[in-house]
């Protein structure tokens, strides 16, 4: 683990508490410039989780794992601070889930249960985001509780950080917990500076499976986080162009392509289009 800075703490006083020997802290639900809405580039990110000392990040961008297969590479090859895991944010056509451990991206807009079913199929896990949070693009409980009777989700996020009212955060918490779910969480960072606002302290872990059992003997930590996103022009190495990539971009070999912000990527064939996601 590593030792978070003076400025994490006073951002998040929690980093400053110890964990077992053995444990990492996991921020669940992390999302990048790739997502639309956010424009945390992979440099920023890599210093964010430096200064906070967290151990494992969930890329979750919104509709795209692009953006979480580059970290990871890096990661792999020890060019980024941290392990990551792949996963994405994913707009069904009643509501948004998170699929966790990807390896490629999920169909769009499609009904909860056949997202579920394609997370299941890529060996992953199915994670429910800041549930019950009417500000949200959240599932409804009656969907919620149709997905969980036909055993399609494994966790709950049981707290996000930009989820302002705790008892939504208690209410979800308490519902995981009632239907045997693992119970995550997550800054739901936007920023650099709200990673590490929320996390699950838990025993390290080896996959899907090593991560859903670790995360059920974890604890949940975490407060509170919004800060506001101030717009910034931001190169998205995706689909090739004239622009620079960002320095670790150019050091894992991306190309360069559209600015986050202004003239965004043209979607793949068969990917999702329409403007970025606003949560």
């Amino acid at each position: 683990m590593g030792t978070p800075s003076a400025d994490a703490v006073r951002r998040h006083p929690h980093l400053a508490s110890g964990i077992p020997r053995g444990w990492v802290r996991v921020d669940c639900h992390v999302h990048t410039m790739w997502s639309g809405d956010a424009t945390t580039t992979v440099d920023e990110l890599a210093d964010a989780v430096s200064d906070t000392g967290i151990d494992v990040i969930c890329v979750t961008d919104h509709g795209t794992v692009r953006g979480a297969l580059e970290i990871e590479n890096l990661a792999v090859a020890g060019r980024f601070p941290c392990r990551v895991v792949v996963a994405e944010e994913v707009r069904t056509s009643q509501g948004e889930l998170i699929g966790l451990f990807l390896s490629e991206r999920l169909p769009p807009r499609q009904a909860a249960g056949e997202i579920a079913r394609a997370v299941r199929s890529q060996g992953g896990l199915v994670y429910v985001p800041h549930p019950f949070d009417p500000l949200r693009h959240c599932l409804a409980r009656s969907r919620i509780d149709e997905l969980v009777d036909a055993g399609l989700v494994d966790g709950f996020e049981a707290v996000n950080a930009k989820t302002s009212l705790a008892h939504l955060n208690e209410q979800a918490a308490g519902f995981g917990r009632a239907h045997d779910l693992f119970l995550g969480a997550g800054s739901d960072a936007h920023v650099p500076a709200a990673v590490g606002a929320a996390y699950v302290e838990m025993p390290d872990f080896s996959g899907a499976a090593g991560f859903a059992r670790s995360a059920r003997c974890g604890r949940i930590v975490g407060h509170h986080s919004d800060p506001a996103r101030p717009w910034a022009a931001r190169i998205v190495p995706s689909l090739g162009g004239t622009a620079a990539p960002s320095s670790r971009a150019r050091a894992s070999g991306t190309g360069a392509g559209a600015v986050a912000g202004t003239d965004a990527p043209k979607p793949r064939p068969g990917e999702q289009g329409g403007p970025p996601h606003s949560r």
